[in-house]
């Protein structure tokens, strides 16, 4: 035999569960949406439809809560992944700015590596050619001495004929320094630089320099 029907929807008879206001399954009398209060027929029959349309709300809300839910999930992923390649590129193009302004100062120390060593060939070339000039002021003085002493013997054989030879001693001196002198500018590259000095007047001292 059966157990009764309890009015608070507790007892159930075969096995069926359900609410005994509305006769909806899925929830028990006193969970019912419609009211303890079963009323009259009219109103239970309008008491069950209206608990219909609001578990099928209610199901309807739960899927679409579901949908929002995972629509942000999906939003949010695509913005994670949007600002992660942003970043990417910002951190890309901070290195690339680095490595070129790493690569200008590189060109700018070259570039005045280059001037300072020109500068400095240029002052050695100054002096060389300053000291040269001096060199030869200095022989042709002290060959113009020496043949005006070594003259002085003879100076009564032939005054006029003695002055055109010291000339001509002279001048033929200073050519042969000359032609070294230019000899040694064509080999500059090959023999280095050199350097002379006045410490002997009518000597010819020659010290290799290193590179500057």
């Amino acid at each position: 035999m059966a157990t009764p029907n309890r009015a608070d929807g507790a007892g159930s008879g075969g096995g069926n569960r359900g609410c005994f206001n509305c006769g909806q399954s899925g929830h028990y009398a006193r969970d019912c949406p419609a009211g303890s209060n079963p009323g009259t027929p009219q109103q239970q029959q309008g008491a069950y439809a209206n608990n219909a349309r609001y578990w099928q709300s209610r199901r309807e809300l739960e899927e679409d809560i579901k949908t929002m839910k995972e629509w942000v999930q999906m939003k949010m992923m695509k913005e994670q992944e949007k600002f992660a390649k942003k970043r990417e590129e910002e951190e890309k193009a901070r290195q690339d700015a680095e490595r070129k302004k790493r690569q200008q100062e590189e060109e700018r120390r070259q570039t005045e590596l280059r001037r300072l060593n020109e500068e400095s060939e240029l002052r050695i070339l100054s002096t060389v050619a300053r000291e040269m000039h001096h060199f030869h002021a200095d022989v042709r003085s002290d060959i113009q001495m020496a043949l005006t002493t070594r003259a002085g013997a003879s100076k009564e054989k032939g005054k006029g004929k003695a002055n055109s030879l010291d000339d001509h001693a002279t001048d033929e001196l200073l050519n042969y320094l000359k032609r070294d002198n230019d000899e040694s500018s064509r080999d500059r590259e090959n023999r280095g630089r050199w350097e002379f000095t006045r410490r002997n007047r009518g000597q010819r001292t020659v010290r290799k320099l290193g590179s500057p």
